[in-house]
């Protein structure tokens, strides 16, 4: 499936400042969703041009400036060239995420369902009857039948959660 990918630098003129500067915001839109963040820069608004996302003029500041929403933008298209090349999930919101730093670490849904099923094991026999530990290995096996895991990965790309990706073979891997 194609992934529509864009992304703007933009500036809200009605928050303006009293001094007439301005943050500058950054949105990445995947498919018609969106992801909004800001670059921790301001700028006058009388100085900022929205056709081309930069600051006017070629004073030192407007360079300078310019040049590293040049930077930003590069980081943005690296980011998405190798969640392409990686054949993963694409969302504004994981490209923002992945911008920002904040892949690592992440503990996902199943992953966390997985420590769950876990735990119920070893407590079985002391705080839990063997029964009760039978609908959420039910649910587990469920998630790697191909229908649901496509229906998953779907669900969660919708809702801008980490899913599962298919690796080669028929081994799966967390995101």
């Amino acid at each position: 499936m194609q992934n529509l990918f864009t992304f703007i630098f933009y500036i809200k003129r009605s928050k303006a400042n009293k001094e007439g500067k301005t943050n500058i915001y950054l949105r990445i839109t995947v498919n018609g969703k969106r992801a909004e963040l800001s670059i921790s820069r301001k700028v006058d608004v009388d100085k900022w041009s929205s056709a081309s996302g930069k600051m006017k003029g070629s004073s030192s500041e407007s360079q300078q400036l310019n040049k590293y929403i040049d930077s930003i933008s590069n980081k943005i298209y690296k980011i998405h060239q190798q969640l392409v090349s990686e054949n993963k999930l694409i969302s504004a919101s994981i490209i923002k995420n992945l911008y920002h730093g904040k892949n690592e670490n992440q503990k996902m849904i199943l992953k966390i369902f997985e420590d769950h099923n876990i735990q119920m094991e070893k407590l079985v026999g002391k705080d839990f009857a063997e029964g009760t530990l039978v609908p959420y290995n039910l649910f587990w096996a469920q998630i790697f039948t191909n229908e649901y895991f496509y229906n998953f990965n779907n669900l969660c790309a919708q809702r801008n959660f980490l899913g599962l990706v298919p690796m080669t073979g028929s081994a799966l891997t967390f995101c």
